[in-house]
């Protein structure tokens, strides 16, 4: 069995509040019961009924697909009705490029230096740079993620 992974070190705030512990132990029987609905539900006859369907759906896009290749794109537009492939275009720019094409004035204005993040990382994992020196290498942003789980 896998060990519960322990957030001490990011927590914000952590104070264990009874209140706290008490919802979450409501979560996890309220996630009980509706793993318990599911299951029974998945042995019922609507329910694999319903999966078939879904199925059925899946196989019949994908046959869709195969004929828009074959036959070409369809649309009515009064019913609604669509099977199309549409083009799409992104541009990845090159550095190399734009300077070769664009003129320098722009080239300079949209070509930005940057670090690479996953290097110094693994520079301070090799300890040829301290944590702290890193950290003081950039700016730091917080971003929170709410950890719900039982």
């Amino acid at each position: 069995m896998a060990k519960n992974i322990d957030y001490s070190a990011s927590a914000v705030n952590l104070m264990n509040s009874p209140i706290l512990g008490q919802k979450l132990c409501y979560f996890k029987k309220a996630q009980e019961i509706a793993d318990a609905f599911q299951k029974t539900l998945e042995e019922t006859g609507p329910y694999r009924a319903l999966v078939k369907c879904q199925d059925d759906i899946a196989e019949v896009r994908e046959e869709i697909k195969a004929l828009i290749e074959e036959q070409g794109s369809y649309q009515d537009v009064e019913a609604g009705m669509y099977a199309i492939k549409q083009r799409r275009e992104s541009i990845t720019y090159k550095p190399e490029l734009v300077r070769q094409y664009a003129p320098s004035k722009i080239a300079s204005f949209v070509i930005i230096e940057s670090v690479d993040s996953k290097a110094l990382d693994a520079l301070v994992k090799a300890g040829q740079i301290t944590p702290e020196e890193a950290r003081q290498c950039g700016e730091i942003k917080e971003s929170f993620a709410y950890i719900v789980k039982v």
